[in-house]
């Protein structure tokens, strides 16, 4: 797979149409309450960095909004690790939803995290941000807690 960056400085712009049924490598930045928007007034949003794993498209930094989402993710801003997830809409459901995935879906993005370990540092770094003697030691820490995450949403 390539991996293909967006190159945003406020964050990259994530189009949930774009990526329904897709699956995704979520690493939660931070929970921002009330952000202004012009459609619907001040709504919560959680700031993302995410791997989208069936087109090696990687969004840096990205704002998610929808209650649902929010709900789901803000428990884990901040804490560095990863998530695997699928994007959609519930069944019959107007609102996106992010659903558990299989198990090989989890291997391959385990072998991407491998392939690409610096594809999500802590506040959305990129990788020309860290040194390269640290490359090593990041990507273990990375599939350390992408193994443990993993496993905590197969449970």
């Amino acid at each position: 797979m390539t991996i293909k960056s967006q190159d945003r400085e406020n964050g990259d712009l994530f189009n949930k149409e774009e990526h329904a049924g897709h699956r995704l490598v979520i690493e939660v930045l931070d929970f921002t309450p009330d952000v202004p928007t012009q459609q619907f007034g001040p709504q919560d949003a959680v700031r993302v960095n995410i791997l989208d794993l069936d087109t090696g498209r990687v969004f840096q930094r990205a704002l998610l909004f929808g209650n649902v989402l929010v709900d789901r993710l803000k428990s884990e801003a901040g804490n560095g690790d990863q998530s695997v997830y699928t994007l959609d809409k519930a069944a019959g459901k107007r609102y996106w939803n992010l659903f558990s995935v299989n198990d090989e879906t989890l291997d391959e993005a385990r072998n991407q995290v491998v392939k690409h370990p610096n594809l999500f540092t802590q506040n959305g770094a990129t990788e020309k941000d860290t040194l390269s003697s640290d490359k090593s030691a990041a990507a273990d820490e990375m599939v350390n807690a992408l193994e443990t995450r993993l496993a905590e949403q197969q449970q």
